[in-house]
């Protein structure tokens, strides 16, 4: 918003967006500013649901792994 042409001859038309430019960017701005207070939030709290997954995977399957083994050890396949 702030590099955006601001005026700008068209034929015999002289065209002037300095107030529009000027009531376009807060809103930018506000935008960016939520979004980086907003960002690092999000991101760490899928990061931690994320890892929660990966250790209950992990977890799972070492207690299946476990199972099997006992399992076949039972039967005398092992």
């Amino acid at each position: 918003m702030k590099h955006m042409t601001k005026r700008r001859r068209i034929g015999m038309i002289d065209l002037s967006a300095d107030e529009f430019s000027q009531s376009c960017l807060p809103y930018p701005t506000a935008v960016i500013r939520s979004i980086s207070n907003k960002l690092p939030v999000v991101a760490k709290k899928k990061n931690d649901d994320l890892l929660t997954i990966i250790k209950v995977t992990r977890t799972t399957n070492h207690l299946l792994v476990k199972l099997v083994i006992t399992a076949s050890c039972k039967v005398g396949t092992i």
